[in-house]
């Protein structure tokens, strides 16, 4: 599911994938990424302009409101 979004074509897009193999390393780049929780579920924010929606696991959502920002 995370190559889906990865083939949506934003400007200024970032995909960061956090799971429970790269989170020390992650956290240690980027520390503010400790504020999310890791799951065995794919779990989707979007954020912009510094703030974050509520997360979602529908990929299809996200893929549409990318497209129509």
């Amino acid at each position: 599911a995370f190559h889906k979004i990865s083939k949506v074509f934003f400007p200024n897009k970032v995909s960061i994938r956090l799971d429970s193999k790269n989170f020390d390393e992650l956290i240690e780049a980027l520390p503010y990424l400790k504020n999310y929780k890791v799951t065995d579920k794919l779990t989707i924010y979007l954020c912009r302009n510094f703030a974050c929606e509520n997360p979602t696991e529908d990929i299809n959502e996200i893929i549409a409101t990318l497209q129509n920002l």
